[in-house]
């Protein structure tokens, strides 16, 4: 099942009462309201070394008007895929301002630290795209706070909008049915209604970040960007803390650790860890080669044959990588590259640049 598939599953029938329910109004009484924001994710989402998601509180002025939403969807005219297309064509990149306070500053500034990126405003810029594809980004409420800008809170049907997506749409355990996420990373203070029962706190990070578990799902919460401004250390201090956290659970590699461009020998388990989760190993490469790219990294052909056989790969003649030549690793480099440019380009040139032969040349050629 494809991960659209999955969401279709589990949203549309959520929607189809959401939608139910206030059809029982006129569609008339909900003009000016926002319509329902549901979780969108990046292109590369499924090859992430770890699924990470970042939950805000809302999205004020989301898409179009809930009425035009409600005749849509009843009439089959509205696809998720409209919401989507913007997203992954990195406009959020635009949303907000330069400053590191608002939403997505924050969550590049975050990208930035991890990935040893000195100016966060090369991610907003446009000049590193590919360190903004592989996560999910949800809100705590799908329907906008009738306190917020660019909504109409004085509209008739506004509270059972609102009653109706608290019920039916604002739930974390939703957005983990549907992506499995590794880690969330939650900014909003009131966060209870939404995570539901069952939390553990395992820690506070220093009075600003809270470490909460269920099973192994593991949320990182904490204030809103904006309300970070006005806490000691400000906006660069809890990014600060959320890269540790983040390295902490294995969920990005030390930077230090990287400092000589080669992914070093401790962290290679996690990667194996990893590739383990794929279909096949041409999918596995994938994995690799996106995150290498991320660190700015490569490996050779040898240790990439040495992953493949720790994972439990075989070559088509099911032999170990190990007992071939170097150059039965480079094939399986060809063929994933090969493979990769049929269906994303992108893809194909991560592969190309991720490995390399023993004279330093890349291995894909």
């Amino acid at each position: 099942m494809t991960l659209e598939e999955k969401f279709d599953e589990v949203y549309c029938p959520l929607m189809d009462e959401f939608v139910k329910k206030l059809m029982t109004r006129d569609i008339s009484d909900y003009q000016g309201i926002p319509h329902p924001f549901v979780p969108i994710w990046g292109k590369k989402y499924e090859k992430a070394f770890k699924r990470i998601a970042i939950v805000g509180k809302e999205t004020r002025g989301w898409g179009i008007s809930l009425d035009d939403f409600l005749g849509k969807y009843k009439s089959g005219q509205y696809r998720f895929e409209q919401d989507r297309c913007e997203f992954r064509n990195f406009e959020f990149r635009d949303w907000g301002t330069n400053a590191p306070g608002s939403f997505w500053g924050f969550w590049m500034q975050v990208l930035a630290n991890v990935y040893g990126v000195e100016n966060w405003l090369e991610l907003k810029k446009g000049e590193r795209n590919y360190l903004l594809d592989d996560f999910v980004w949800g809100n705590c409420l799908s329907i906008q706070s009738k306190d917020s800008e660019r909504t109409n809170a004085s509209a008739i049907g506004y509270d059972l909008a609102l009653k109706c997506a608290q019920r039916y749409l604002n739930s974390i355990d939703y957005l983990e049915k549907v992506f499995s996420p590794d880690i969330v990373i939650l900014t909003y203070a009131n966060y209870e209604a939404y995570l539901g029962k069952g939390w553990v706190c395992e820690k506070i990070v220093d009075d600003k970040i809270k470490v909460l578990k269920r099973g192994k799902l593991v949320v990182f919460q904490c204030y809103h960007p904006h309300g970070m401004m006005f806490k000691t250390g400000g906006v660069k201090e809890y990014a600060r803390i959320l890269r540790d956290l983040l390295c902490e659970k294995d969920s990005f590699f030390s930077l230090q650790g990287m400092k000589n461009k080669f992914i070093p020998a401790d962290k290679k388990e996690a990667l194996v860890d990893r590739m383990k989760k794929e279909s096949d190993k041409y999918e596995a490469i994938k994995v690799v080669a996106l995150t290498l790219r991320k660190y700015g990294c490569i490996m050779s052909a040898y240790d990439l044959g040495d992953l493949l056989n720790r994972a439990g790969y075989l070559t088509n003649r099911g032999r170990e990588y190990k007992n071939i030549p170097h150059h039965g690793a480079y094939k399986i480099i060809s063929a994933a590259y090969n493979r990769a440019r049929t269906t994303d380009m992108d893809v194909a040139d991560a592969i190309a640049c991720s490995f390399t032969k023993l004279d330093g040349s890349y291995a894909y050629k």
